[in-house]
């Protein structure tokens, strides 16, 4: 025995067949660990997209709004949230290797207004077992900042066609109604929020500032622009602004006072009609010049804006001698002296004739004043878009005359212009052979062309003049975009202002100008044919802004 054993020592056959054996217990443990991680990693993949689709549930409800919710309310409030999100993961997660997993969640909200979703479930093995391991934790968390139903801060202005077509087929109830209901689509039931600010520039033949507007600095109160002077025979002494302090009105106690300036402006001269460029007394063509449509003569009906008779003192002949011309007549500023006018919002014919009805609405916080600003648009006027829009852009602009709005370079906002109009530009309707026009801001075709906002004398020409002009606007409000990174998917790289056109009944040349006027195609809402699809655009467009985005 002892000599068998002995020689048992000594032999080495087969030892490196039983030492691979010994050795191959923890490689084989190894590649099952592998598996069982992998099979966790493709797991948890699931589980985190399921937990993120809870959290952004969860932010876009009004239940994780907990304003105004009490002490003793907040465990029920939490308990509803909590159930929520068990219910989005249960519905967006199949677990793919055991059907009983018992998911645990914890739901937080924080009052930056952050929605967090905590998730964790046992996920079973199968090769690690052998060496104890029965199941691994896994976990998924996600946060999303309720940021009023943003992607970021963002301002909206509502540049709203006012003229006089928008009376017909109830086309300015269904705009008001649009308008509206883009603000539901983005605020809900919310009446303010401070990562919001709209605006709302209505506008027709001219834009209206409102009759308390500050004019320092801003609106041409002496006569140096040189638009200013175009309406009156003596420009040594008479321009726009001078005119307006000569009219008078009764008050309500029947006494003879001063008929204010109602707000409205007219186009400056040149480049600066179409651009935001911030206005200087040192630069007088920068400044804008009260809107003051002339008084045209009696002699003919052709003339759409007679408000001075022949008759009374002064009338329209106070002061010229015999036989004068229709151009005498019409440039004649004695015949506004003292002259008593009843003014009242919707007053036509005017110095007010063809602008808009209601004043612009600066960019603000509040739904209140946004939609006391819709309810106050009425129909009146020709259509000049260029002039709308290039409102819209100043109201957008961080420059004067309005300065609420964000830096062009704040990395915080983001900024938006919805355009909407019915039809196309026109002043040529009831025009005539002495102004080649109807007068809006851009005042009369005929005016001599180094005073001519039109850039044309030519009547036929005028109107396509002003097509170009408003292209010239979109084109300056869309380069002062830059492109930033999409929040949502910071792949993807989008413009730090979007420009949305609607076209509303609008003839075909018109929405294809609209077309070529926003962003792009994605931001042209097709020629709604009536109100519903009109508030359907308008509801698109807010639901496009109403996004959430994880935060990081």
């Amino acid at each position: 025995m002892r000599r068998i054993l002995k020689k048992f020592r000594r032999d080495t056959r087969g030892t490196v067949a039983l030492l691979a054996g010994l050795s191959a217990i923890p490689l084989l443990l190894a590649a099952g660990v592998a598996v069982d991680m992998a099979r966790a990693s493709h797991e948890n993949m699931a589980f985190q997209a399921a937990v993120d689709a809870a959290a952004l549930a969860l932010a876009a409800s009004d239940l994780s709004d907990l304003d105004g919710v009490t002490q003793a309310q907040m465990p029920s409030r939490m308990a509803q949230l909590t159930d929520m999100a068990k219910k989005y993961i249960s519905t967006n997660y199949t677990p793919h290797f055991h059907d009983d997993t018992q998911i645990q969640v914890n739901v937080e909200v924080s009052t930056d207004g952050t929605v967090a979703v905590q998730g964790f479930h046992d996920f079973p093995t199968a090769i690690m077992r052998i060496v104890g391991i029965n199941e691994l934790d896994l976990g998924a968390d996600a946060q999303v900042k309720k940021s009023a139903g943003l992607t970021e801060n963002i301002e909206v202005i509502l540049v709203m066609d006012t003229t006089g077509s928008m009376s017909l087929n109830n086309k300015m109830v269904d705009a008001k109604a649009a308008a509206k209901l883009l603000l539901q689509e983005v605020l809900g039931a919310k009446t303010t929020d401070v990562h919001l600010k709209f605006a709302l520039v209505p506008f027709s033949g001219s834009v209206n500032l409102g009759p308390s507007f500050p004019t320092a600095g801003v609106i041409d109160t002496t006569g140096v622009a040189t638009v200013s002077k175009l309406n009156f025979t003596n420009t040594t002494t008479w321009h726009n602004a001078y005119a307006w302090t000569q009219l008078k009105q009764k008050n309500a106690l029947n006494q003879t006072v001063a008929l204010p300036w109602n707000g409205c402006v007219e186009a400056r001269l040149g480049a600066y009609a179409t651009d935001d460029t911030a206005p200087s007394t040192g630069t007088p063509n920068t400044l804008f010049t009260p809107y003051f449509a002339p008084d045209e003569p009696e002699t003919s009906t052709n003339y759409t804006n007679r408000y001075i008779t022949t008759s009374g003192t002064p009338n329209e002949l106070t002061g010229l001698g015999s036989s004068p011309s229709d151009s005498q007549r019409q440039k004649n500023q004695a015949k506004y002296v003292n002259k008593l006018l009843t003014a009242t919002a919707v007053s036509d014919p005017g110095p007010w004739k063809n602008c808009a009805a209601s004043s612009i609405v600066p960019l603000t916080g509040s739904r209140a004043t946004i939609e006391a600003g819709i309810d106050a648009m009425e129909p009146r006027g020709n259509t000049v878009l260029p002039e709308g829009l290039a409102w819209g852009w100043r109201v957008l602009s961080p420059t004067a005359p309005f300065t609420q709005g964000a830096a062009y370079n704040d990395k915080q906002w983001r900024k938006v212009v919805v355009f909407m109009t019915d039809g196309e530009n026109d002043v040529s309707a009831g025009a005539n052979t002495l102004n080649g026009s109807v007068y809006t801001s851009y005042g009369y075709v005929t005016t001599t062309l180094t005073k001519n906002r039109f850039g044309t004398t030519s009547t036929s020409a005028a109107e396509p003049a002003l097509d170009t002009k408003l292209l010239s606007v979109c084109t300056g409000i869309k380069s002062k975009a830059e492109m930033r990174p999409n929040p949502k998917n910071k792949s993807e790289m989008i413009p730090s202002i979007e420009l949305y056109s609607i076209a509303f009944q609008a003839p075909t040349a018109a929405a294809n100008l609209l077309k070529s006027c926003a962003t792009d195609v994605d931001h042209y809402y097709v020629n709604a044919a009536n109100g519903e699809e009109l508030k359907e655009a308008f509801r698109a467009i807010g639901e496009r802004l109403k996004t959430m985005y994880l935060s990081d």
